[in-house]
């Protein structure tokens, strides 16, 4: 039976339940569930975060309350010091529904029009999208052909669970089919196939290997609410998501402990989290949306990344709420062509609008510097795409520094090799200066290596060198054909010269 949301209490269980294994937990849970049960609070969903130790424990219950004279203060009492208790609270969507049909400009804006020319670093990149699931294809649905990679369906949603013949989690929409359509038009913005005959596109291409994890928490009968919420998360970081895109909100003043805990675990997996920023117009700073105005607290500060939207001219959406410093940055918001409800005769996409593919787009940014640096932590993705950022004057009150997403730039990264140009002819034996010039600072790129062709293998010519600009090279050995390449110590971002001689 469902159960309204102002009907349930959030439970945060203390880690001294913490049994150094998933399935003992549960078992050292059980006696409180049945306090619960004898107090007419029965609970009907607990949850145990698979990865979770002892520092990042996570568990979380659901009770029903049936005694209508039970009060906080009364459970509080009869748990001191297990478990803390708050009220469950619906969330918002950030994305808008708005069928007009243009190009997709956005792409053009962010510079990803094309098929990048870098290679990433290895290993699988899970981006998990904590809304309404995803509607796959089907013959019924061949549009939805039109994504990219997707995990299967028993790894997106958590599954009930069975301790000791007692089923203590129920499972969460474990069908895992988006009967709202928020969900896939998030996918669809994040990770839609270029070159096919739908003719929908995203920045991310399935050479890169980037997987979608569509983790679904509401439907159109049990909506979105902060404990499924935070289930959600914790599966996503369980099921190794390295980025999670959150675009919805809480209204302020609710208390988000539950939500708090499990963005930690993310955390504390090294997992980035994508928040939009919310479209309620409104300044951040002085209207709080949450789980957004988290990015400015303790342990959240820095490592993760708030989104508002911006239209086709760079200016602020009128919908999008802001905050010159709180919110990272802006990425395109309005008439998003993405995967979803689509119409008929013939059948085509529907654009969207919010702060939700403002979002997408940026989780999207991150996946894809995540797969080029797979051992980046989260602070140093979203450094890197505020460095990698557009400054626009435009923007300089709605976030941080005004800047927008640049997703080429944050790929290719900022070397602009100058010197050798094509077709220089370098003598042998003789000072040549290498010369580049940064298109953007990012402080942790101070020192870069250089690497020189033959036309058939690249050997090291300095290791480590200042990222000041200038390198003398003497070439030892005549070629008919060189090339210089040039890589940021600390970052997979290397970018290659035209072809010269040395002779």
């Amino acid at each position: 039976m469902s159960v309204p949301v102002q009907d349930q209490i959030i439970v945060n269980f203390d880690s001294k339940f913490f049994q150094g294994n998933w399935e003992d937990t549960y078992r050292a849970l059980l006696p409180a569930w049945q306090r619960f049960e004898a107090m007419h609070a029965p609970l009907i969903k607990l949850y145990v975060a698979r990865t979770s130790t002892k520092e990042d424990f996570f568990a979380m219950g659901v009770l029903r309350i049936d005694d209508p004279e039970l009060t906080f203060d009364q459970l509080q009492e009869a748990f001191a010091g297990d478990a803390r208790f708050e009220q469950n609270v619906p969330l918002a969507l950030d994305g808008f529904d708005d069928p007009r049909f243009v190009e997709q400009w956005a792409l053009t804006t962010l510079e990803a029009t094309d098929t990048w020319s870098v290679q990433p670093g290895g290993g699988k990149t899970i981006v998990a999208i904590v809304d309404s699931g995803l509607y796959r294809a089907d013959n019924a649905n061949p549009l939805h052909e039109d994504l990219g990679a997707v995990e299967p369906v028993l790894d997106c949603q958590p599954q009930p669970v069975v301790i000791d013949g007692i089923q203590v989690f129920p499972g969460l929409h474990v069908d895992c089919i988006d009967q709202d359509g928020h969900g896939t038009l998030l996918a669809g913005t994040i990770a839609a196939v270029p070159d096919n005959r739908t003719g929908v596109a995203s920045a991310v291409e399935q050479t890169w290997n980037i997987s979608l994890l569509p983790v679904k928490f509401f439907s159109p009968a049990a909506g979105p609410n902060a404990a499924d919420a935070a289930i959600a998360i914790a599966h996503a970081v369980d099921k190794g998501a390295k980025v999670i895109n959150l675009s919805w909100h809480v209204a302020p003043g609710d208390d988000l402990t539950v939500l708090k805990r499990a963005m930690q675990l993310a955390l504390a997996n090294d997992c980035l989290l994508v928040i939009a920023a919310g479209n309620d117009g409104t300044d951040n700073e002085i209207y709080p949306t949450w789980p957004a105005k988290l990015a400015t607290q303790n342990p959240f500060k820095n490592k993760v990344l708030t989104v508002l939207a911006s239209d086709r001219y760079d200016a602020k959406a009128s919908f999008s709420n802001y905050g010159a410093s709180t919110v990272h940055l802006a990425a395109p918001g309005t008439d998003i062509l993405a995967t979803g409800l689509y119409l008929e005769a013939p059948p085509r996409y529907a654009e969207y609008s919010g702060t939700s593919p403002a979002a997408a787009y940026a989780s999207a940014a991150a996946a894809l510097v995540f797969a080029l640096n797979p051992a980046w932590k989260p602070v140093d993705v979203v450094q890197h795409l505020t460095a990698s950022a557009r400054t626009v004057d435009a923007l300089r009150l709605a976030c941080l520094n005004g800047k927008r997403l640049d997703i080429g730039r944050a790929v290719y990264g900022p070397l602009r090799i100058l010197s050798p140009r094509a077709g220089d002819e370098l003598p042998v034996n003789q000072a040549a200066p290498i010369v580049w010039s940064n298109s953007y600072s990012n402080a942790r790129f101070t020192k870069v290596k250089i690497e020189f062709h033959d036309g058939t293998n690249w050997t090291v010519v300095k290791a480590s060198t200042p990222n000041d600009g200038f390198f003398s090279w003497t070439p030892a050995n005549a070629t008919a054909t060189g090339r210089i390449r040039l890589t940021p110590v600390a970052g997979n971002f290397p970018v290659v010269s035209e072809t010269f001689r040395v002779v």
